[in-house]
């Protein structure tokens, strides 16, 4: 890579990490979403290391076929159409399921478990078909891929801890009984499979074709997936006004998305994504 690119993603960097601070410190925001600054530097830090290992681990399969999506005034609008229904889609979900009785969630986990992998694969099937293919490889480079990116984020995660002197269990970290493998399958459904699908597999690749630049289309795609989910952070927490919050989710303190994004741009699969998104979301996450 060029000095010259170096430079220009070293003061990009530095100039995004001044805006994070500065969002902290002038605006007081909510530990839930503002670690302080210390843990944001241990955020950014461990995001660049596995940034460098998807980075090492993808080589064999960067020759796979990435979606060319169109850049037509259509495409632009289904883009936001998209996005509105998924975001509209997990508000109409919270509002069912707090809305109805514990003893009868029947439908609400028929919506989380069924409904939503149903109509989020299908949104980013329907959009990709004819542009290319979705992206689900099961080969051994995937497989090893979300192993390796497992077994870093458990080690991250004990690391971190014994740095900021949080003692946590074990079972904090991985999987202690076979309990575990239905918890994953399930929670896999909920969370990993449709918002991989829908964000890596056909949100991204649009992106990239509006801006022709994957990073540019990673960082969009980071404060994409961060304002996906402010109506619920609005709906389940009392965090403040909606434009304090919006504004705190536009500066991404927690650089998860960049890594989903980098290790589905690089390997051209959404399998180790699903698989380390649905693994953090259960145990071992390296980050605040």
């Amino acid at each position: 890579m060029p000095v010259r690119k170096v430079g220009l993603a070293a003061t990009g960097i530095a100039a995004y990490l001044t805006a994070v601070f500065l969002v902290n410190m002038n605006f007081q925001l909510s530990p839930l979403l503002a670690p302080v600054w210390q843990e944001e530097l241990w955020n950014y830090g461990t995001a660049a290391a596995m940034l460098v290992l998807v980075y090492f681990l993808s080589k064999k399969a960067t020759a796979r076929q990435r979606p060319e999506l169109p850049t037509d005034r259509a495409s632009v609008l289904w883009f936001f159409v998209v996005f509105a229904v998924a975001a509209g889609f997990t508000v109409a979900f919270w509002l069912i399921y707090n809305l109805t009785d514990p003893s009868s969630r029947v439908i609400p986990v028929l919506l989380a478990y069924v409904a939503m992998p149903l109509l989020y694969v299908g949104l980013a099937c329907w959009r990709v078909k004819g542009h290319g293919i979705l992206g689900f490889h099961f080969s051994a480079v995937d497989w090893q891929l979300a192993v390796t990116m497992i077994l870093f984020a458990t080690g991250a995660s004990v690391l971190r801890d014994r740095v900021f002197g949080i003692m946590n269990p074990l079972s904090s970290y991985l999987p202690l009984s076979l309990a575990a493998i239905p918890m994953f399958l399930i929670q896999s459904l909920n969370n990993g499979i449709p918002e991989e699908a829908l964000f890596r597999g056909y949100l991204l690749p649009q992106l990239f074709a509006f801006f022709r630049r994957p990073w540019l289309a990673m960082l969009v795609m980071i404060t994409v997936f961060g304002l996906y989910h402010l109506p619920l952070l609005l709906l389940g927490h009392n965090l403040g006004p909606w434009w304090l919050v919006a504004l705190q989710l536009a500066f991404p303190l927690q650089p998860t998305g960049l890594v989903f994004g980098y290790a589905y741009w690089r390997s051209r699969s959404l399998v180790p994504g699903i698989i380390f998104h649905t693994y953090t979301t259960l145990w071992a996450s390296w980050y605040f």
